[in-house]
C-alpha cells in the first residue's frame, strides 16, 4: 500500500494486514495520545465532582453524594481501608474463635515485610519524614481554600505521582517539587507514629542500625 493510500485509510475502517509498519506505529501513537487525553480528561472532572461532593457529604452530614448526567450517573462515597496494626493484640480482644474464623494468618519463612510497614522502615533508614511540619503549612503555601483543603485532607497519600496528579488537577499544572516533598514527609511521619507511636529520635536511629536501603532510578515516559 503506497502512502497516499494509507493516509486515504486513515479515514475508513482500517485494515492492519495492508498497513506498512510506519503507518502501524503512527497508528499506535495516536491511539494512546488520545487514550492519554480521555484519561486526563476523566481525572480532571472526577476531581470536580469529589470536591463539590465534599462540600455536600460535610454540610448536609451524609455518606455518599450521587451526580446525574445526561448519560449516566456518578456516586461519591466515604470509604475506608482497614489494616490490623497488632494482629495479636486484637485477637485477644475480639476472641480467639472469632479472628480464627475470619482472619487468615499467613506464614513465611523468609522475612516477607508488608507494604506499609516497609515503606515506614525505608522512610525511617532514609530519614524522609518531618514531626515538625504540617500539612496546613503545604495548603497555605498552595493557597488552598476551605473546600479544597477538605479534599486534600481526604486524597493526599504521600506517593508522588497520584499527589502530583491531584495537585495540577486542583490548582493547574506546574512545578510542585517541594511541596510533594514536603508533603511526603509529613505523610510518613504519621505513618512512623502508627508502627511507632512512641518513638523518639534516638530509637529511631536504633532502628536505622539494623537497615539497609539500596537507592536506585527509575524512569517513566509521560507524553
Amino acid at each position: 500500500m503506497s502512502e497516499v493510500e494509507e493516509k486515504e485509510q486513515t479515514g475508513k475502517a482500517w485494515k492492519v494486514e495492508n498497513m506498512s509498519e510506519k503507518m502501524l506505529v503512527s497508528r499506535m501513537v495516536a491511539a494512546k495520545e488520545k487514550e492519554n487525553k480521555a484519561k486526563a480528561d476523566y481525572k480532571k472532572a472526577a476531581t470536580e465532582l469529589q470536591r463539590r461532593a465534599m462540600k455536600e457529604i460535610v454540610d448536609h452530614n451524609v455518606k455518599f453524594v450521587r451526580f446525574h448526567g445526561a448519560k449516566g450517573k456518578v456516586t461519591v462515597c466515604k470509604k475506608g481501608s482497614l489494616s490490623l496494626i497488632n494482629g495479636m493484640a486484637f485477637k485477644r480482644v475480639i476472641g480467639e474463635e472469632l479472628f480464627n474464623s475470619e482472619i487468615t494468618t499467613e506464614q513465611s519463612i523468609a522475612y516477607k515485610l508488608k507494604a506499609p510497614f516497609e515503606a515506614v522502615l525505608k522512610a525511617i533508614f532514609l530519614q524522609d519524614y518531618d514531626f515538625e511540619m504540617k500539612l496546613a503549612d503545604v495548603y497555605d503555601a498552595l493557597g488552598a481554600d476551605t473546600e479544597q483543603r477538605s479534599v486534600l485532607d481526604k486524597k493526599l497519600k504521600g506517593q508522588y505521582d497520584k499527589d502530583c496528579e491531584l495537585l495540577e488537577a486542583m490548582f493547574g499544572e506546574k512545578n510542585y517539587e517541594t511541596e510533594l516533598y514536603c508533603i511526603y514527609k509529613v505523610k510518613n511521619a504519621e505513618r512512623i507514629r502508627i508502627f511507632f507511636p512512641d518513638a523518639t529520635e534516638e530509637t529511631l536511629a536504633e532502628i536505622r542500625k539494623q537497615l539497609l536501603v539500596e537507592e536506585g532510578l527509575s524512569i517513566t515516559l509521560i507524553k
